[in-house]
């Protein structure tokens, strides 16, 4: 189909794909003869595809069935011949006919050459080749969807979609993934108010026309029938729907009531990575400009507190670099998280770079990644020593390293040298929960790297969607939107000019002292839940039961919002317009496709509505205002950075006695958050189990599938095992979100990395 004539050249036609072009050229494109070669393909397409048009999902997306009208053809010369085989399920979501297939081989060259997994392969040749699974009759792939995506007719398909709607029936809007920091570009469509599938948006930066299975199939916790559909009120104990009128009154009478008996300081408000640019504002606004404080505060992450270390060592510009910068270094160092599983598509470009010849890749990771096939060297570092381990490449002298960190002292030369050698370097961590305790160690030894080569770039990944955003948005009690100091004067000046009130001079306090301090009367929670991801649960409970005051602003139902005085509805990605931010700085478009949902609102409305209420109208009447305000107040300070070695603290005790096991955790290929959890595909793919290792499970007389009880100094937690290649000796894996087994019961603070003991749990 992609024939061509040349002049000067052959004098048969020429296949455009395959052809250099050279000076003096000229191509052909629609002369008669060519359009003759097309048509017969086309016939001969025909000859064996079913005419089930009317019957076939990809009807009106399917470029067979472009072709064929496009080329006027009514008819095929050929008798038909039909495969008839049977339809195939491949794996939960994936399925196959065969009698469609024209062999384009599309689904096994993106699942090959982009995604890196090689799934699917062709069996036999010529007329009898067909699409096989490349090890078994299951398809153990990452579930990515981009088989599907990529076929050009119905052969390969989504067993989610399969017969609920057509092409037409939708409504298709251009928005941003939710789901992690690299911002992919997807298309929403939605018939009703319901989305029904998640498509593969241009194919431009930064996902370059590929998402993962989180982008494809992590879209169903939108229609979830326990999304919180209504305002609610607490009275005589039970949360009762009231209209928004009335909530919003009861909030603004209740906040200025606490504000003028216990003054300002003693209200919070805590935003999330999860909600928009305009959503953070709207919310750090209020609490700044009309009650009065500095008291705003993102949910436990990993991301502020490595974008302050990155900045004051080595510059504000040593934040954010492209994501180009890193797949045209010559060496990129992944440590610590497997981002394969918390950053997909990035790490699919990063496979396919290296096996271009692109950047020498090194995977020092706590278990096994499908970024190991594709490493120049890969090697195990043991959980905890993260930060050591990035301390010795950096110059540190360490004795015994393999005991230390893990890593033989001989690959610790080998990684140090690449990076050295190197004329371009990166180093790509993940920020998550895996981070917590040691955040600022992990990001200071990463600076010292920088510092020691002079030419290493460092890309630290939000473990949220939007975290980048919010920080940018001024959810920090000691820094005003942009990021820029409390202190700052010329930011300040803008933030009067367009606020009519500047906000308070003194820094707020920090989230745990403003919890647990005793001095919290009023808190605003919007996107996340304190109480489950707090230090101490029951302290921060009793907290908020002490509270004059506590809101929640969620899609669904936490463990916070069951004790908040108001529930406030808020809205998925799908219901709201505004912008995330990636990790590479670039601004992402969250394009508005559905309606919201019952009485809900759009995030950024809500806080808006209250300050109106409380006489301080914002006059945000769209989104698009809020971010023509962002882009004017928000400039982050120009910080030039001490240019000085961090100092790094020692590696986290290995287990033994009691709990010989060391936890990891961190973000999981299937996980996503726990709102994604209530969608069915996601849960579905990935049921909570704990992961360990074969030899392990051997001695302990484990089987796959085995319900296994994992306990530490902190408590137990109990899950179905699952027996992994990937999980070292002495390792336990504990995929984080997961609500049914919560990683956090077994050490609150700092989970990754816990002594743990591993027994198996007798019927």
């Amino acid at each position: 189909m992609c024939v061509v004539e040349i002049q000067p050249g052959p004098p048969r036609p020429s296949a455009s794909c395959t052809t250099l072009v050279a000076p003096g050229m000229e191509v052909r494109t629609d002369t008669e003869a060519i359009v003759g070669i097309r048509r017969k393909t086309i016939e001969m397409l025909l000859q064996h595809h079913p005419l089930d048009c009317p019957y076939c999902d990809q009807s009106g997306t399917c470029e067979l069935q472009d072709e064929t009208f496009s080329l006027n053809i009514w008819k095929s010369p050929f008798e038909t011949v039909s495969k008839a085989y049977p339809e195939e399920n491949l794996n939960e979501v994936v399925m196959i006919n065969h009698n469609r297939c024209i062999l384009c081989y599309r689904c096994v060259r993106v699942c090959d050459e982009q995604m890196g997994v090689h799934a699917l392969d062709v069996s036999d040749r010529g007329g009898r080749s067909f699409i096989v699974t490349a090890q078994h009759k299951f398809m153990d792939c990452e579930r990515c969807g981009m088989c599907i995506e990529v076929c050009p007719v119905g052969a390969v398909l989504s067993r989610p979609f399969k017969h609920v709607a057509r092409a037409w029936q939708t409504v298709q809007a251009d928005s941003t993934c939710p789901h992690c920091s690299v911002g992919c570009k997807i298309q929403v469509e939605s018939r009703k108010g319901e989305v029904l599938r998640v498509r593969v948006g241009e194919p431009v930066e930064p996902n370059r026309g590929i998402v993962c299975v989180k982008g494809f199939f992590g879209w169903s916790f939108v229609n979830d029938d326990e999304r919180i559909t209504s305002p609610m009120i607490r009275r005589a104990g039970e949360l009762v729907e009231v209209g928004w009128r009335e909530a919003i009154e009861f909030i603004s009478d209740r906040l200025t009531a606490v504000a003028e008996m216990e003054g300002p300081e003693t209200i919070g408000a805590v935003g999330s990575g999860r909600c928009t640019n305009e959503d953070n504002y709207a919310l750090q606004r209020l609490m700044r400009s009309v009650v009065g404080t500095n008291n705003v505060y993102l949910g436990p992450n990993g991301f502020a507190a490595t974008h302050q270390v990155i900045s004051s060592t080595l510059g504000s510009e040593a934040v954010f670099h492209s994501q180009d910068e890193l797949l045209d270094s010559d060496v990129a160092l992944v440590i610590g998280a497997d981002i394969n599983g918390t950053h997909n598509v990035l790490a699919a470009h990063l496979k396919a770079a290296a096996r271009k010849g692109g950047p020498k890749l090194i995977a020092a990771t706590r278990i096994g990644t499908a970024l190991d096939v594709f490493a120049h060297k890969s090697v195990r570092v043991r959980p905890g020593a993260e930060s050591k381990l990035l301390a010795a490449i950096a110059g540190e002298e360490i004795a015994d390293p393999e005991t230390t960190v893990g890593v033989s002292g001989n690959d610790i030369a080998a990684i140090r040298d690449a990076l050295e050698n190197a004329e371009k370097s990166a180093i790509v961590w993940d920020t998550g929960l895996w981070t917590a305790g040691r955040v600022a160690d992990i990001a200071g030894a990463a600076c010292n790297v920088a510092l020691s080569t002079g030419k290493t770039k460092l890309f630290p990944l939000p473990e949220k969607g939007n975290l980048a955003g919010a920080v940018q948005g001024g959810m920090d009690p000691a820094a005003l939107p942009g990021p820029a100091a409390i202190d700052d004067t010329a930011a300040r000046a803008r933030l009067g000019e367009f606020w009519g009130a500047l906000p308070p001079t003194e820094p707020g306090t920090g989230l745990d002292e403003f919890l647990y301090g005793g001095r919290m009367k009023a808190l605003y929670v919007m996107g996340e839940d304190v109480i489950a991801t707090a230090k101490d649960p029951a302290a921060a409970k009793d907290a908020m039961d002490e509270a004059s005051l506590v809101i929640v602003q969620d899609i669904f139902m936490n463990s916070t919002a069951s004790v908040a005085d108001v529930v406030l509805p808020g809205a998925t990605f799908a219901e709201k317009s505004g912008h995330f931010i990636n990790f590479e700085g670039r601004a992402c478009p969250v394009t508005k496709s559905n309606p919201t949902l019952g009485d809900s609102r759009e995030d950024w409305e809500i806080p808006a509505r209250i300050a109106a209420q409380m006489g301080a109208d914002f006059g945000y009447r769209e989104s698009s205002d809020l971010w023509s305000e962002i882009n004017e107040v928000a400039k982050p300070a120009e910080l030039s950075g001490s240019m000085t070695a961090a100092s790094v603290n020692g590696t986290v005790p290995p287990p033994g006695g009691d709990y010989p096991f060391a936890l990891v955790t961190e973000t999981n290929l299937y996980t996503a958050g726990s709102s994604a959890r209530h969608g069915p595909v996601l849960a579905d793919l990935y049921p909570a189990q704990v992961e360990i290792n074969e030899g392990d499970a051997e001695t302990l007389a484990i089987e796959d599938g085995q319900t296994v009880e994992v306990t530490s100094a902190g408590g137990a937690v109990t899950a179905s095992a699952k027996l992994s290649r990937f999980v070292p000796a002495g390792v336990v894996y504990l995929a984080d979100s997961l609500p049914e087994v919560p990683v956090r019961e077994l050490g609150r603070s700092a989970p990754d990395a816990t002594p743990v003991s591993l027994r198996k749990v007798e019927d």
